[in-house]
């Protein structure tokens, strides 16, 4: 074979004219040459020339032609290169003739062999069809042509590489005779390989005739490329094939659907690549038994074809934290399984409560759940105390609870016995959002759910028999309650300051509701159990109710039920109601009408007034009875404390001096009251009036200064020895107040509120004043206190924010911690220095017993870090309330700190105690637990003497050595 070079055509399609320099009639012979068939196939034409007697050849080798006799050296070889595509015209000459070859170049290398040509005589009988089937036979598959001559006949006979050959018959007779081919056109059939499958000469106008072709596999065959009905011009004709359609179909065995494929013939397959949640992707096969074959991308297409997704399923693990070291080994589940036997049980003595996944318990686990992935589970265990309460019957009773999750169930049996009782306080403070109790829960202790904000919903078991105070109290968040039907008490302050508890179906068997149950709930409305018999004190105070229908079996009522409700106008007291406590309707704020039933014959209600059965005793005025008058019956002998106080309307009130009235909490807050009159009596007198003002009989007592009474400026008598409590409260017309020369004392609330007076001296006479008697006066700002005065009680100015300074008598030797708490605007304190018994220093500090006590530090001293004076030894203040310490450091002599002493600083992050004395009486509470950045500072040498105090119970992690 020869190297590949260009193709080659000898310009010529049946024969090449050869032309000579000389006389051409003499040289009329021709030489055919080699010529390609179609654009992709070579087939050699091959062709001779009568050059005398000689025979010649054309030799390709290395890129190089020549034309050659062989055997006869009459001419020389000449050699030429193809080396550029186009016609190329090669000069020889033989025996002084000169001869031209014409090539064409291709720009497909091609290779070739050495074709002889060899001159012969011609065969006059030889056809030109005979020599055009040459073409069409010329080539074989995969065999080539070893050899091809014109014998002595003038036959063409071409031998193969198979040791076959073909005798064509004689080529050249029929041109030798002249014959006219000029209206004759050749058309040349080729196949899908560019072959040629038929030569034909066809004379013009006719027909030529289609020939039968192999179609190739997956390909169709539509038509040729051209009509050759009525041939006018030689033809090439081509068939038109169009490639097969072929289609995909998918079985994904998964929910994403594909759609068909349609590819034509040996189109390259490209497949898609699937994800399935759970499962890896192995690949498409050509069926679904295991046996089937696997079909890849970039194969040929050449049938239908439907393709199955092969899944592997994902293995995953599951791992166990149990918190406290024990291992529990992983386990291996594949996608989509589900696991029967997860660890459980008691681990380390704990009660194992489910597994979760997440480390704050907040996503429980739910065990039938199919595995999806690696997962971590979470034990969580209920961190409780419990003793086992043996006696007639065995049972758990829980007795602490240390854990603080989102959501608790408790266990209805612990080491197989039940659990039967809470103790008291165990869940307090916890801030969970709902709780699942035993199943036979049988008692809970007092205030056992207390104080959490976030529980919102609650059952309690039809098994709980007893009940104690305060269980859910401060609840703010509770909103749905179940309680056992066959409960009989709801115990005292059960839901106090459930704020969000609006409504509630009590147990028909309910007999006493306890005091404080409901106060300060968000309840609306509220049917009360036909047999209760019980209403417990303030029961229903400040809710939201706007009606109270009291059952008919009621016997006994306690102290202000509906206190400040101010829904509820009116109240019918039931036939059987026997005991109904003082104040029972006190600052039933909406109350204007109080009815009794006829049939009782207990109490009983006149003018919507409620008295005793026999009209000797008032027990309520309602608040907001309209009226500006009311006259007490002469048959009154008695008002007990928080019977007529709060009415707005009333102006005046008459009473006889004999009546036996209870000052506590009554006629304090009338508003509206110009004047009182008392009226003479056939017994003992108790008062007196003069200007509306009401007196104890003697006048040594100012009872009441009317709150309407429109007086600016007032002188109390010399003969007033005491002012008591509420005297002057919420007074808004007096500006001026002239004490008595012989004033004692002054009560508790005395001037509370009285918002019209800027400035008050004491008399020399005045021994004492109660807490709160000049509290939240809004203008009192200069408050002189007079020689004489011994006791100040607790809070006596509190929030009254304009008194800036204060100075104390010697005579003064008593004094309360919370005596000057509230006065914000402080920043004057001074004593007189005579006083024996209390020392005040420049700060403001106060001291007792020569400075050895600490006694009160105010809350307006504006002290970062304080060093406590060096001669205290005992540290009896409460540092409470001063936002401003940052820190204190104790003297070398403390030995003693009482309770609270620096509770709710809220800026205090350090205490430090020196060496030199050990503080061995630090009372409990007198931390602040709430503050978190505290440190307490305490000599190494004697840390542990401190940590073993009770006191420091809960701030041993915020004591450090030094």
């Amino acid at each position: 074979m020869m190297n590949k070079m260009y193709k080659i055509i000898f310009i010529g399609l049946v024969m090449f004219l050869l032309t000579s320099c000389g006389d051409n009639s003499s040289t009329n012979k021709d030489i055919v040459g080699i010529r390609p068939i179609g654009d992709s196939m070579f087939v050699y034409q091959i062709g001779v020339s009568t050059l005398d007697e000689y025979e010649v050849s054309v030799e390709y080798s290395d890129g190089t032609f020549k034309v050659l006799t062989l055997g006869n050296t009459l001419f020389s070889s000449t050699s030429f290169v193809l080396d550029e595509v186009g016609y190329k015209g090669i000069n020889i000459s033989v025996d002084t003739v000169s001869y031209t070859l014409d090539f064409k170049v291709y720009e497909t290398a091609l290779d070739f062999k050495l074709l002889d040509i060899y001159k012969t005589a011609f065969d006059n009988e030889t056809t030109l069809l005979n020599y055009l089937e040459w073409y069409q036979s010329i080539s074989k598959d995969s065999v080539d042509i070893s050899n091809a001559i014109i014998n002595e006949y003038g036959n063409l006979v071409i031998s193969y590489s198979d040791l076959t050959s073909n005798n064509y018959g004689n080529v050249m007779g029929y041109l030798d005779q002249g014959n006219d081919i000029s209206n004759n056109y050749i058309v040349n059939f080729y196949n899908i390989q560019g072959f040629i499958v038929s030569s034909q000469l066809v004379l013009e106008g006719e027909a030529a005739e289609a020939v039968d072709l192999v179609v190739p596999s997956g390909y169709t065959f539509n038509n040729w490329d051209k009509s050759f009905t009525n041939v006018t011009s030689s033809l090439n004709i081509y068939p038109v094939y169009e490639a097969n359609e072929y289609t995909i179909s998918f079985v994904t065995n998964s929910i994403e659907d594909i759609s068909n494929q349609v590819l034509n013939y040996n189109e390259l397959i490209v497949l898609p690549v699937l994800e399935k949640e759970g499962h890896q992707f192995i690949g498409w096969y050509n069926g679904e038994s295991i046996n089937d074959s696997q079909v890849f991308s970039n194969q040929h297409i050449s049938s239908d074809m439907t393709l199955y997704a092969r899944w592997e399923k994902n293995t995953y693990t599951i791992s166990f934290d149990v918190f406290d070291g024990e291992v529990i080994e992983p386990m291996i589940a594949t996608y989509g399984d589900t696991i029967t036997n997860y660890p459980s049980g008691i681990f380390n003595n704990q009660v194992f409560m489910g597994w979760y996944l997440d480390s704050s318990f907040e996503l429980s686990y739910d065990e039938s759940s199919m595995i999806t992935e690696d997962i971590i589970l979470y034990a969580k265990f209920l961190d409780i105390t419990y003793e086992l309460v043996s006696g007639s019957e065995t049972y758990i009773k829980i007795t602490g609870y240390y854990n603080d999750y989102n959501e608790v169930v408790l266990p209805s049996t612990i080491d197989g016995y039940p659990v039967w009782e809470i103790s008291n306080n165990v869940f307090k403070n916890k801030t969970f959002s709902s709780i699942v109790l035993p199943e036979e829960l049988k008692i809970i202790g007092s205030y056992a759910f207390a104080d959490n904000p976030n529980l919102e919903s609650i059952i309690i078991p039809e098994s709980m028999v007893n009940f104690s105070i305060g269980i859910f109290k401060n609840n703010s968040s509770l909103e749905d309650v179940t309680l056992p039907s066959q409960m009989t008490l709801i115990p005292d302050y059960m839901f106090q300051n459930c704020v969000s508890l609006k409504s509630i179906d009590l147990p028909t068997d309910v007999g006493i509701i306890g005091s404080f149950v409901f106060e300060n709930t968000g309840l609306t409305s509220i049917t009360l159990p036909s047999g209760l018999k019980r209403i417990g004190n303030s029961a229903f105070a400040n809710t939201y109710l706007s009606a109270l229908t009291l059952p008919t079996d009621l016997e006994m009522i306690g102290m202000e039920i509906i206190k400040n409700v101010d829904g509820i106008n009116e109240i019918t007291i039931p036939k059987d109601v026997f005991s109904i406590s003082e104040g029972a309707f006190y600052m039933a704020s909406g109350l204007n009408n109080i009815f009794v039933d006829t049939e009782n014959t207990t109490y009983v209600s006149v003018d919507g007034v409620l008295y005793s059965a026999d009209m000797t005793r008032l027990y309520c005025y309602p608040d907001n009875k309209p009226g500006t008058a009311y006259t007490l019956p002469s048959t009154i002998t008695l008002v007990p404390s928080r019977a007529i106080n709060n009415n707005p309307y009333l102006k005046t009130v008459t009473i006889k001096e004999d009546v036996s009235v209870s000052m506590l909490y009554n006629f304090n807050n009338l508003t509206g009251l110009t004047g009182f009159e008392v009226t003479p009596g056939t017994g003992t007198a108790y008062f007196a009036s003069e200007e509306g003002i009401l007196y104890d009989a003697s006048q040594e007592w100012i009872y009441r200064y009317p709150i309407a009474k429109t007086s600016t400026s007032f002188t109390i008598p010399n003969s007033v020895l005491y002012l008591d409590s509420y005297s002057f409260a919420y007074q808004k017309y007096l500006t001026s107040i002239n004490l008595s020369s012989n004033l004692i004392g002054i009560n508790s609330y005395a001037f509370y509120d009285c918002d019209t007076l800027s400035s008050f001296t004491t008399p020399l006479s005045l021994s004492f004043i109660r807490r709160y008697a000049f509290a939240e006066m809004d203008v009192l700002s200069t408050f002189t206190i007079a020689e004489g005065l011994i006791h100040l009680e607790d809070n006596i100015w509190n929030n009254s924010v304009n008194v800036k300074s204060l100075h104390l008598p010697s005579t003064l030797s008593m004094l309360d911690n919370d005596t000057f708490d509230g006065l914000i605007a402080l920043d004057t304190l001074t004593i007189n220095p005579a006083n024996p018994t209390i020392q005040i220093d420049s700060d403001m500090v106060v001291y007792q017993d020569d400075y050895q006590t600490l006694y009160i530090y105010h809350e307006n001293i504006r002290i970062a870090d304080y060093v406590v004076d060096e001669r205290v030894t005992t540290l009896s203040a409460e540092f409470k309330s001063n936002q401003y310490l940052t820190s204190i450091e104790l003297s070398n002599q403390v030995s003693r700190i009482t309770t609270y002493a620096f509770v709710d600083c809220p800026n205090l992050d350090s205490i430090k105690f020196t060496y030199e004395v050990v503080a061995t009486e630090v009372m409990l509470d007198a931390f602040n637990e709430d503050n978190p950045d505290l440190v307490i500072l305490v000599p190494n040498i004697y840390y542990f003497m401190y940590i073993n105090q009770d006191a420091f119970d809960n701030f041993i992690d915020k004591t450090i050595a030094y």
